[in-house]
């Protein structure tokens, strides 16, 4: 992750969004603070940049409390440990087991919208449920 010589001397309100973003997380791996708190932390970023704060992310993980909100389905489940829903200001917890199914953003997106029904959800279980231990 490069910062130009030229944005130096400017302030940081005057910043893109994703210059924004990106010293964020120079100034997380600076401090190491136990808890990272993050908002859509890959929003305006480009591709490269996008693969580079989630390999840093991920390896820094370990050592740290990292809750970050997002909108893409697909960022959440490739780097969180869990996932939790915000939905009609209510938390909800994601199943492990909803995480590892190959139509994760579909069951999502049905849970959400209220269209997913209990036996979808214990089919789910099912193909999954082999070898794997549910939370509690």
């Amino acid at each position: 992750m490069e910062l130009d010589k030229d944005d130096s001397n400017r302030l940081i309100q005057d910043y893109s969004t994703g210059m924004k973003n990106k010293l964020q997380m120079l100034m997380f791996l600076i401090l190491k603070p136990k808890v990272i708190l993050m908002d859509e932390p890959l929003t305006s970023l480009d591709v490269v940049i996008q693969l580079q704060m989630k390999r840093i992310i991920r390896q820094i993980h370990k050592d740290h409390i990292i809750i970050f909100s997002t909108h893409i389905l697909q960022l959440a489940k490739d780097i969180c440990d869990k996932i939790v829903l915000l939905h009609e200001k209510s938390l909800h917890t994601v199943d492990s087991l909803i995480k590892d199914d190959p139509d994760f953003e579909d069951t999502i997106i049905n849970l959400l919208s209220g269209k997913a029904l209990d036996e979808d959800i214990r089919a789910i279980e099912e193909n999954l449920g082999e070898g794997h231990e549910q939370e509690s």
